[in-house]
């Protein structure tokens, strides 16, 4: 039930300790709709959270599942194992999908958070549907949408002029097209951002050379894309 909670959390952006505890009584309509009503773990701030068709499909699928994963029945929504468990197997589904970064569970509030921003939702409703309390906290995943809007006009060919505006009417166009892979190149950059923030911060690594940031363990990538204000 590790890929049902990691993708209803996707098109949700709830956190896995929300996730967690998620019960099917805390689902509800509301004139009709269908909404979570929980009490935020991190804030303590209690939330009506609209659901996506998509996240209510999920849920129609776990309610299926259930059965097997508790046979004497359970009111709490995801079945899961331990942190630990769940973090290996989002780790190895990472490795085989050459993710660039460290799968992580909380990379499906990124995941909403662009969604939305990209579907044309404005930033002060998705930093709500986020339980953000301050809008700068939201703001850093507008700048990747941005950085997506910039990559895509430059991808764009380009004409190729001989130095005659006669030219354009010639009938002979030539296209000449970027050898470079736009993804691979900020992928790169925030990488290395993300090096440099780690050791202006004076972070330590682990083992398998992520940063230890409060507690947490996070990738240069996720590094940079949190603090990208001070790179």
């Amino acid at each position: 039930m590790i890929k049902q909670a990691f993708l209803f959390a996707c098109f949700a952006g709830l956190r896995l300790s929300d996730v967690e505890r998620l019960q099917w009584d805390q689902i509800n309509l509301i004139n009709g709709d269908p909404f979570i009503q929980f009490k935020q773990r991190k804030t303590s701030q209690y939330e009506n959270l609209p659901l996506s068709d998509q996240a209510i499909k999920i849920l129609q699928e776990v309610k299926k599942l259930h059965p097997v994963y508790s046979p004497e029945g359970s009111g709490k929504v995801f079945i899961l194992p331990s942190r630990q468990r769940i973090q290996q197997v989002l780790y190895s589904w990472g490795i085989r999908a050459r993710l660039p970064f460290r799968l992580t569970f909380h990379i499906s509030r990124h995941t909403f958070a662009t969604m939305s921003l990209s579907a044309g939702v404005d930033l002060y409703t998705v930093g709500k549907l986020l339980g953000h309390r301050e809008i700068r906290t939201t703001q850093v995943y507008a700048r990747v949408i941005d950085e997506s809007k910039l990559r895509a006009a430059k991808s764009l060919p380009v004409l190729e002029s001989n130095g005659s505006d006669s030219s354009l009417g010639s009938g002979e166009e030539v296209i000449v097209e970027s050898p470079v892979d736009e993804d691979d190149v900020i992928v790169n950059n925030l990488v290395a951002r993300g090096e440099k923030i780690g050791e202006a911060l004076g972070l330590k690594k682990d083992r398998q050379g992520r940063f230890v940031m409060d507690g947490e363990r996070v990738s240069a990538g996720e590094l940079a894309l949190r603090l990208r204000e001070i790179a």
